[in-house]
C-alpha cells in the first residue's frame, strides 16, 4: 500500500450479485445498475445477420427477451471475466461517461471471503485492461459500520443470494464468528412464486418475473408482528386482502402472501429450509464473538439491517421482538435501518474518502508494475485471515457445489456458424408425409411437387408378389382406379420402407429432375423435432447409394421465416398431419417456445370423409380418401367467422351441390361439407382431444418473455397449403385479437406461394451471396456420421 493523490474524483463501485451501485466517491448520490449480463438465449440461425452475442447491465434489460440472464458476480465469486471487464467499459462509458478512465482512481468494496486467484485477476484486468492509477479494496462490514458512525456492532446483510451476519468489534470484523444463511432474494421471490401459484396465479418463466416479485415485494409485504393472529386472520376475513396492477393490466389479490413472503427468515424451516432462522442466527453469532458481558451489552444494542431483502414494513420491529424473546430481556435490544439500505455499502464506502489517512491505503499501478499483486488480506486491511475457518470452509464447498450447477444448466447451444463455400448446384427437397416438393437452384423451372408414396397394380402384385414394380409420381394420379394401390412412403416422421425410398429417389433424379445425383449438393427441410432416425436414413441413403457431395438439414419454419425476408415473427406451419409453431426474434429461435401438434390438412379430410359418409357417399381407397378430398378441400372449403352459426343455417337448408371428381365421378357435395375444416378449430369433431391451431398460436406467444410479445403478434406468417383456405388468417387474427391484451397489434403475413414457403426458403439460402452454408460432406459423415445432429440447422 502507498500513498496516492488522486488527480481526478475516485470512482466508486458497489458490485452485488444483483445490482451495481455506481457514482464517485464524495457524491451525494449514486446510479443503480443490474449488474447481470446477457448470453444468447436462441440460436443464431440467421447467416446474413452479424449480432452480437453478449449484453451487460441496461444493455441487457432492453432485451430480456433473447438472452439468457445471469449475475456477474455471485457470493463474492466472479462467473465469467469477459462480463466483468464489459460491465466496467459500460459504467465508464454509458453511465459515468468518462473519456479519460486512466486519471481516475478506484474504490471497490470487495469481501476477504474473494480469492487470491479472482482477487489477482481483477487487479490485472483494472491496472492493464483499463489503466486505473490505483484501487482500493475495503471491506463492506467496514463500509456499513462507517455508515452508521459506529465501531461495535452485528452488521446483518441480508443480499440477494445469501444472508451474512458478523459481529464487528473496534471496527474490526470478528470473521471467527460469521454466519451465513443460505437464503437472500432471490430465494424470497421463489417463494413468492409457489405461494402465488397455490392462489391460482402463473407467472411464466421469462427475465421479466424477478421484476414483477421485487414491485410485489415492495408494494404488498409486510414482516407480520403475531404470525398465527395474521395467519387465523387471513383465512377468516379479507382485511389482510389488497389488489396489486402487474405488468400495466394484470389485477392479483394477495392475502396470506404478503406475510408468509418474509415469513421465510423467520421460519424458514417452515417452507422446507433446512436452516437456522435469522433472530437465532444473530444470538449465535453474538455469543461466539465474546463471553464479555458489557461487549455483549453493546453488540446487542447495535444490530444494523442491511441489504436490498429487508424494505419490508415492521422488520425490525419484529427481529427485535424475537430476539428479545431468545435472550430472555437480559440485555436492551435496539435493531437499526436507514431509509436505503441497499446503498448503505456505497455511502459508507464514499464517505471513507473523508478520512485524513485515506490516500495512504491506495493500492496503485506503478507498486503493482514493480511487485505484482499483493495478498488480499494485506491489500484489503490488517484484519485476521479467515481462510480456514469452518464457517468459510463450509461457505466455500456450497459456492462450488453451486457453480457446478450453473455450469451444467446449458439449456440452449449458442449461435450456429455458417462458414463452408456454397456449392452452384444444389437441390432443396422437402420431403412430407403426403407430398415432396423439389426445386435445383440452377433450374429456370418452377419447383415440383409429387406424392411421397408409391404404387402397384392389383394385377402385377399377385403375379410377382414383391417383385413388382413400383409406381411414383404423376402416374399414382392417373391410375385411380381400384385396379391399383397407394401407399405412404414416411409415416411419423420415419422411412417405412428404406428399398422403396431409394426407387423413389431415383425416380426423382432421373425422371423429375433429369440430373446426375452424383456430386450434388443437396438441403433437406425437415419439420421440428423430427425423429433422429430419419435423418440418418435420409443422409445414408443420399451418401452411400446417389454419392452425393454435401448435405445439410434445415428446420422448414426457419426457411419459412427467410423466405419472407424476415428476422423476426412466428411461423404457423401446417401440414398435412402436423403442425409446427415456431417464434424467431432478431434471428434468434425461441427453442423453448416451440409447440408442435398432430393437426393438419388430413383432419380436414377426415371431417369431410365423415360427412359425406353421412350423406351415403363412400370412400374406400387411399386415392379417394386423400387425393380427391385434398381437391374438394382446396376448392370448397374455407374458414368460418362463426361456424356454429354457419352449421346450423346450412343444416336448415340441407342443399346438396353435384360436383365432378377427379377421377371423373359425379357426388352430391352436402352443404356441410365446405366447414369441414371446423376441425383445425375443434379438433373433438374429428376425436383428437388436442389444443387447436388459435389455442396453440395464442399460447407459443404467451410462452415467449413478455417484452418481445407485441413484436412477435405482429408479424405472424403463415405457412403450408391448409392455409390456403379462404379467410383462414382472419379466423386466426380474430382469434388472438380476443384473448391478447387490447393494445397488441395482431398481422397474419401470408405470401402467394405459401405451400411452398420451406422450399423457396432453402432456395434463397443457398443462392444468397453471403450464405455460407456449413455443409456436411460425404468425407465427414463417414468418419462421425452425428455430425449431421451437429453441423445441421435443428429444433
Amino acid at each position: 500500500m502507498t500513498t496516492y493523490e488522486p488527480i481526478e474524483q475516485p470512482i466508486l463501485i458497489d458490485l452485488g450479485s444483483d445490482t451495481c451501485k455506481v457514482g464517485f466517491s464524495g457524491a451525494n448520490e449514486c446510479t443503480v445498475i443490474p449488474s447481470i449480463q446477457g448470453e444468447s438465449l436462441y440460436e443464431n440461425v440467421f447467416p446474413v445477420n452479424d449480432l452480437p452475442t453478449r449484453f451487460v447491465s441496461l444493455e441487457a434489460t432492453n432485451l430480456l427477451g433473447a438472452l439468457k440472464i445471469s449475475s456477474v458476480m455471485e457470493n463474492n465469486k466472479f462467473n465469467d471475466w469477459e462480463g466483468l471487464e464489459r460491465l466496467y467499459s459500460f459504467i465508464f462509458e454509458n453511465q459515468l461517461k468518462i473519456s479519460n478512465v486512466n486519471e481516475h482512481s478506484l474504490i471497490q468494496p470487495l469481501s476477504r471471503r474473494i480469492l487470491q486467484s479472482d482477487f489477482e485477476v481483477l487487479n490485472e484486468i483494472l491496472f492493464e485492461k483499463f489503466s486505473i492509477p490505483a484501487l482500493h479494496f475495503p471491506d463492506p462490514l467496514n463500509c456499513i459500520t462507517n455508515n452508521y458512525q459506529t465501531q461495535t456492532g452485528v452488521v446483518i446483510d441480508c443480499g440477494y443470494s445469501n444472508v451474512r451476519i458478523c459481529s464487528i468489534i473496534d471496527r474490526v470484523p470478528n470473521v471467527g464468528s460469521e454466519v451465513f444463511l443460505p437464503y437472500g432474494g432471490k430465494h424470497l421471490n421463489d417463494h413468492l412464486k409457489n405461494l402465488l401459484t397455490k392462489r391460482g396465479y402463473y407467472f411464466q418463466k421469462s427475465t421479466h418475473r424477478k421484476n414483477i416479485f421485487d414491485y410485489i415485494k415492495k408494494k404488498g409485504c409486510f414482516v407480520s408482528q403475531n404470525y398465527e393472529t395474521d395467519y387465523y386472520n387471513s383465512w377468516t376475513s379479507s382485511s389482510l386482502e389488497v389488489n396489486l396492477s402487474i405488468c400495466g393490466f394484470k389485477i392479483i389479490c394477495i392475502g396470506e402472501e404478503r406475510f408468509n413472503c418474509p415469513e421465510l427468515l423467520f421460519q424458514p424451516k417452515k417452507y422446507m429450509y433446512n436452516a437456522t432462522p435469522l433472530p437465532q442466527s444473530i444470538v449465535d453469532c453474538i455469543d461466539s464473538s465474546t463471553q464479555n458481558k458489557a461487549l455483549k451489552e453493546e453488540l446487542y444494542r447495535n444490530i444494523i439491517l442491511t441489504g436490498g431483502s429487508v424494505n419490508f414494513p415492521g422488520f425490525t420491529k419484529r427481529l427485535e421482538s424475537e430476539v428479545d424473546t431468545l435472550i430472555k430481556k437480559n440485555y436492551q435490544t435496539k435493531v437499526i435501518s436507514k431509509k436505503n439500505p441497499h446503498l448503505d455499502v456505497w455511502y459508507g464506502a464514499s464517505s471513507l474518502t473523508h478520512s485524513n489517512n485515506f490516500n495512504s491505503y491506495w493500492l496503485t499501478n506503478e507498486y503493482y508494475q514493480e511487485n505484482g499483486v499483493p495478498s488480499r488480506e494485506k491489500n484489503l486491511s490488517n484484519f485476521e485471515d479467515y481462510q480456514n475457518s469452518e464457517t468459510r470452509t463450509k461457505f466455500q464447498e456450497k459456492e462450488k457445489t453451486e457453480q457446478l450447477e450453473l455450469n451444467t444448466d446449458h439449456l440452449f447451444k449458442g449461435f450456429f456458424e455458417f462458414i463452408a463455400d456454397y456449392d452452384e448446384n444444389s437441390l432443396v427437397i422437402d420431403f412430407g408425409s403426403l407430398y415432396t416438393k423439389f426445386v435445383l437452384s440452377s433450374s429456370t423451372e418452377e419447383q415440383n411437387k409429387i406424392l411421397s408414396c408409391y404404387g402397384y397394380s392389383i394385377k402385377d402384385k399377385l403375379e410377382n408378389g414383391d417383385n413388382f414394380k413400383p409406381i411414383f409420381g404423376n402416374s399414382l394420379t392417373s391410375n385411380s382406379d381400384y385396379e391399383y394401390r397407394i401407399f405412404r412412403l414416411i409415416k411419423n416422421g420415419v422411412i417405412k420402407n428404406l428399398k422403396l425410398f431409394k426407387l423413389f429417389l431415383k425416380h426423382i433424379f432421373e425422371r423429375e429432375l433429369e440430373v446426375n445425383a452424383e456430386g450434388l449438393t443437396v438441403i433437406v427441410t425437415v419439420p421440428c423435432q423430427q425423429p433422429k432416425i430419419f435423418l440418418k436414413q435420409i443422409a445414408n441413403i443420399l451418401f452411400n447409394d446417389f454419392n452425393i457431395a454435401n448435405l445439410k438439414f434445415v428446420a422448414q419454419p426457419f426457411l419459412s421465416l427467410l423466405n419472407n425476408n424476415s428476422d423476426t415473427g412466428i411461423v404457423l406451419d401446417i401440414g398435412d398431419k402436423i403442425t409446427q409453431c415456431v417464434p424467431f426474434y432478431k434471428g434468434y429461435v425461441i427453442k423453448n417456445a416451440i409447440r408442435k401438434i398432430k393437426l393438419g390438412g388430413n383432419d380436414i379430410n377426415q371431417n369431410m370423409e365423415n360427412m359425406l359418409l353421412n350423406n351415403g357417399t363412400e370412400f374406400k381407397s387411399f386415392y379417394e380418401r386423400v387425393i380427391l378430398l385434398n381437391d374438394v378441400k382446396e376448392n370448397f372449403c374455407y374458414f368460418s367467422k362463426d361456424f356454429d352459426e354457419d352449421r346450423y343455417i346450412l343444416s336448415v337448408e340441407k342443399k346438396e351441390e353435384e360436383i365432378d371428381l377427379l377421377n371423373g365421378k359425379t357426388i352430391n357435395l352436402p352443404n356441410l361439407v365446405p366447414v369441414a375444416s371446423e376441425a383445425l378449430i375443434r379438433p373433438l369433431v374429428v376425436g383428437k382431444n388436442i389444443e387447436n391451431l388459435d389455442d396453440l398460436c395464442y399460447k407459443v406467444i404467451m410462452a415467449c418473455d413478455i417484452s418481445i410479445r407485441n413484436e412477435l403478434a405482429n408479424n405472424i406468417i403463415i405457412s403450408g397449403g391448409t392455409s390456403n383456405l379462404k379467410d383462414f388468417e382472419t379466423n386466426i387474427k380474430e382469434y388472438l385479437v380476443a384473448l391478447l391484451p387490447a393494445k397488441t397489434a395482431v398481422r397474419i403475413i401470408k405470401n402467394e406461394n405459401r405451400q411452398f414457403n420451406s422450399l423457396l426458403g432453402g432456395l434463397n439460402l443457398v443462392t444468397h451471396k453471403n450464405s455460407n452454408l456449413n455443409l456436411i460432406s460425404k468425407k465427414e459423415f463417414i468418419k462421425n456420421p452425428s455430425i449431421i445432429y451437429q453441423k445441421s440447422i435443428l429444433f
